[in-house]
């Protein structure tokens, strides 16, 4: 099993944490763009996500703003977990795509509700004397996370 490194935990926190990059002033549909990376047991997935203000009103009385995300994905295989004397494996992201939605509280400054999807499909190619075989690896994470109360 692999172990968990600090990227674990700062992605594990992330989820109901600040958003990051925000532009200091926005009005609806205004977008802004980040990329970051975070461990996967294949490497590591690199995430390019423009995120957007979608709306800004108010639910349960308290000030919120509505926020949408669309990533691109690239993996970037970590090739020393292939076990030494293997015949030669190429590995290929065929599809990488998240996509979410985030209620932020404004008044705490916190996003208090996160719905996430990922896809990613990997092409693993083993080539043997007989000729290649290929797998096809498809993982579609979907979670869903909301603060009740501080």
């Amino acid at each position: 099993a692999n172990k968990p490194d600090a990227l674990d935990f700062e992605e594990t926190s992330s989820y109901l944490a600040t958003l990051v990059a925000v532009p200091a002033k926005l009005t609806p549909d205004d977008s802004w763009k980040c990329d970051f990376a975070w461990n996967h047991e294949m490497g590591t997935v690199k995430h390019k996500t423009k995120y957007t203000l979608d709306d800004v009103g108010e639910l349960a009385g308290v000030a919120v703003a509505m926020v949408s995300a669309k990533s691109t994905l690239k993996m970037d295989f970590d090739r020393s977990k292939i076990p030494a004397g293997s015949p030669p494996i190429d590995m290929k992201l065929t599809l990488g795509e998240a996509a979410e939605q985030v209620v932020f509280d404004l008044s705490r400054g916190e996003a208090v509700a996160r719905n996430s999807t990922q896809t990613l499909r990997v092409a693993v190619t083993v080539r043997l004397p007989q000729g290649s075989m290929v797998q096809q690896q498809e993982e579609t994470l979907q979670g869903q996370i909301v603060r009740i109360s501080q």
